[in-house]
């Protein structure tokens, strides 16, 4: 896996695989995830290439899905993305910041009677 900070709040992460489906035709899988500390949302972009060296010919398949951290189940990924981007000399807000889950109480209840 690859990872690059793209700027005090903001990790990329890539990773790919490539592998022969015979002679001539190969296929690269990519993930490449974008974690953004200030906007709190994680990026995940996936493609998929298929090509032949001798046919000149390929195809490609995208798919991209934007995830607030709050609708993330469980806290390790954005733990462990948060520790890395410190690590490559990021400056995300706390962690513990990131990480509140006030945001996802409900609104206080209505006085008695009203709708």
């Amino acid at each position: 896996m690859s990872q690059q900070k793209l700027n005090d709040h903001t990790l990329y992460e890539s990773d790919s695989i490539v592998s022969k489906n015979d002679a001539d035709w190969f296929r690269e899988s990519c993930i490449c995830r974008e974690f953004n500390f200030l906007s709190r949302q994680r990026t995940t972009t996936v493609e998929f290439v298929l090509w032949s060296k001798t046919a000149k010919q390929h195809s490609l398949a995208v798919s991209t899905t934007i995830d607030n951290f709050r609708d993330i189940e469980g806290e390790g990924e954005i733990a462990r993305a948060h520790a890395a981007l410190v690590a490559l000399g990021g400056k995300p807000p706390p962690l513990d910041e990131v990480l509140d889950r006030k945001s996802l109480r409900l609104a206080p209840a209505s006085p008695k009677g009203m709708p």
